[in-house]
């Protein structure tokens, strides 16, 4: 998947999410110095995820920022890449989760009601 979204697009940034996408959306906001907008109803939660959350009696939406182990890959382009995106969809599944933002912005997660809260920093931690 890096491999044709390298060779299709301007990538700006990526990083895999092995440790957790809210975690790794730190990173790249903080490397970019930039901050960042997710839309929790972008977000791609997979069945096992759901499962995991509803087992552990813990959100499914807060289980998919905070769990590791995805081995997904959160990617940054600019805007004039999106008619572009479009064609890569058709090859490999992408999702356009959010976007970039003016770093005093912070790094929020937009819900679905429209009201904006900060993202915390969670995932794995490294020693």
């Amino acid at each position: 998947e890096a491999r044709t979204l390298v060779k299709s697009l301007k990538i700006n940034s990526m990083i895999d999410i092995s440790d957790g996408l809210s975690s790794e959306l730190f990173h790249l906001t903080e490397e970019n110095d930039l901050g960042a907008v997710i839309y929790d109803t972008k977000i791609p939660i997979s069945l096992n995820c759901i499962k995991a959350g509803n087992l552990l009696k813990k959100s499914p939406l807060l289980w998919a920022l905070s769990s590791g182990e995805e081995y997904e890959l959160l990617f940054t382009i600019s805007r004039k890449e999106l008619p572009h995106l479009e064609k890569i969809k058709r090859k490999i599944k992408v999702s356009v989760i959010g976007e970039m933002v003016d770093k005093k912005e912070a790094v929020m997660l937009q819900e679905k009601s429209g009201k904006k809260r900060k993202l915390r920093k969670t995932g794995f931690k490294h020693f």
